[in-house]
């Protein structure tokens, strides 16, 4: 979407020019954003990364985030999603891509494979597949706060994750379900990773996988906890209780939305 260059002679009032510039950045209009979203899917180098190419063509989730990005925002400036990188999952700002590799669908299989062995295949696949759509939103977050230089008041992992159960939730039909098995393969892993992480004073920049469990839980608990069942239910605020829960997604709802005001292109949704 191009520009608008509003013409004022001299006689236009300052009060004229603020009102006008308030407008602008409320409605998200004429900004000059025009940024998409496009995805380039990287050849296989072996039979694992081809299953899982495989998995993630059949899911269709990288072109549905694809879409919902470029239907939902104004972008500053395009963005790749880059599927079968070397590196990742990350934000790339040197490149303005997001990295996945495949990689993460062969890991994130074998953890639910080894948490839940009386699942099925297809349970598995669609599992994997909840997660990948949560990473995808997750790095859409770096993106945001790169492409419109956002400030960050917690540490930024933190606001992502919230941001993407947020998204997920609100705009993605049985998006709880899909943040609670994003959530799940975080709590599979953090088993292994406490042994792992044992006698040091951190887990990194992301936290603790468990704590990111109970977050995201908690976030989908506040949303609709009557859509949870009881498992979810009890997992949800085993370390919070009820009422912090719907306040912590109330007051993070409010944050994002606020913050991402002037750049969101369906405002009547979230009035």
């Amino acid at each position: 979407m191009g520009s608008k260059i509003v013409k004022m002679n001299s006689k236009t009032s300052v009060m004229t020019r603020i009102l006008i510039l308030v407008v602008v950045l409320l409605t998200g209009c004429d900004m000059g954003y025009d940024g998409k979203v496009r995805v380039v899917y990287e050849p296989a180098i072996d039979a694992r990364e081809a299953a899982a190419l495989s998995d993630i063509k059949r899911s269709g989730v990288v072109a549905e985030i694809a879409k919902f990005l470029n239907n939902e925002f104004y972008l500053a400036d395009n963005l790749l999603i880059r599927i079968g990188s070397p590196t990742g999952p990350q934000f790339d700002n040197r490149y303005g891509e997001i990295e996945i590799p495949y990689r993460l669908i062969t890991e994130t299989k074998s953890t639910f494979r080894r948490g839940h062995p009386g699942k099925s295949d297809e349970e598995i696949y669609n599992a994997s597949m909840d997660v990948l759509m949560h990473v995808l939103l997750h790095e859409v977050g770096h993106a945001l706060i790169d492409l419109y230089d956002l400030p960050v008041v917690r540490n930024e992992e933190k606001e992502v994750d919230d941001l993407a159960a947020i998204l997920l939730v609100e705009m993605f039909e049985d998006g709880g379900k899909i943040v609670m098995n994003a959530a799940d393969s975080f709590g599979l892993r953090s088993g292994s990773e406490s042994r792992a992480m044992r006698g040091r004073a951190y887990a990194g920049e992301h936290g603790w996988s468990i704590e990111r469990f109970y977050n995201m839980a908690c976030l989908v608990y506040g949303k609709s906890p009557n859509k949870m069942n009881q498992k979810q239910s009890l997992v949800a605020i085993a370390a919070r209780d009820v009422g912090e829960c719907r306040e912590r997604y109330k007051t993070r709802k409010e944050y994002w939305i606020s913050t991402l005001w002037p750049q969101l292109r369906n405002k009547s949704y979230w009035k």
